[in-house]
């Protein structure tokens, strides 16, 4: 499958089977890819911020994370030519789902259509869960599809005589995600991927790898430091780390009472850079 790499820059890193990573989390697993990794950009402003596409991110509220908005802001924008994929992790509270919908956002603003699904816990074990969430606002764009049937049967749209077809389903999926973006560019987010049903991850993942000259970007945040096993060689993957000490207290200053003296300490200290546990202990410490 040939895959546009997610950067368009630099140095050749790497080998393959290797993994490739940075100060600030990227890293891609498999064969040698063209990286560039994220670096703070320069000030323009109030609220604006030059990153490394080039494109000026203004204020998101993602405090410490300008690198990351701007790398993926520029896997949308301006729509690419080729398919990208890329894998985004971290802890939880650490900002994925955040970042994700600042990428939709972004998506939107220059025409993109967004497909989402969010992984839910409780469904986690039912076959295709995720893909239903995904596919139903669009199924009535694909009346002709040849394999709708099948993919009616898997979503558990039509009744089914036999247990859906993995490889099927697959082939169906892709067609439809080809479709789509061939008459528009097109984002795909999955959002909580840990939850998806392994299914639905699998058929992704199937997609994904085929994909090549389909103007469509695939997205999945996923918690955690370990992509799926299905999406665990030759995807590009965003590893989140920790703020650094400066962001962490600067997030706490905008906080609307921020701690002080050794309450502030504390919470710098049990929070460890995660950005949702510095807020939920700053609240804490007001109450």
């Amino acid at each position: 499958m040939a895959m546009a790499p997610v950067t368009s820059l630099t140095e050749r890193s790497g080998s393959p089977g290797r993994t490739v990573q940075s100060s600030r989390g990227y890293r891609v697993r498999g064969k040698p890819t063209a990286l560039r990794l994220p670096e703070p950009g320069r000030i323009l402003g109030v609220g604006r911020r030059l990153g490394v596409s080039g494109l000026a991110v203004r204020d998101t509220g993602l405090i410490g994370r300008d690198s990351e908005v701007s790398l993926l802001r520029e896997l949308v924008d301006p729509p690419s030519a080729e398919s990208r994929v890329l894998v985004l992790l971290g802890d939880a509270g650490m900002g994925k789902t955040a970042l994700l919908a600042d990428a939709a956002r972004q998506a939107r603003s220059t025409g993109m259509w967004v497909l989402s699904v969010t992984g839910r816990e409780p469904e986690q074990y039912l076959a295709f869960a995720g893909l239903r969430q995904l596919l139903l606002p669009v199924l009535d764009r694909v009346a002709d599809l040849p394999d709708r049937q099948t993919l009616l049967e898997a979503l558990a749209l039509s009744t089914a005589t036999v247990q859906p077809d993995a490889l099927l389903t697959g082939i169906a999926v892709l067609t439809v995600l080809s479709e789509l973006a061939e008459n528009h560019p097109l984002l795909v987010i999955a959002d909580n991927a840990q939850w998806l049903d392994r299914g639905s991850l699998d058929t992704l993942a199937f997609a994904a790898r085929r994909l090549e000259s389909e103007q469509l970007v695939l997205m999945l945040g996923m918690r955690g430091n370990m992509p799926p096993a299905c999406f665990e060689r030759g995807f590009p993957e965003l590893l989140l780390p920790p703020l650094s000490a400066p962001d962490a207290s600067r997030l706490l200053d905008e906080q609307p009472r921020p701690p002080r003296g050794l309450g502030r300490e504390q919470v710098l200290a049990q929070a460890v850079g995660n950005p949702m546990a510095l807020i939920e202990l700053s609240r804490g410490q007001r109450g």
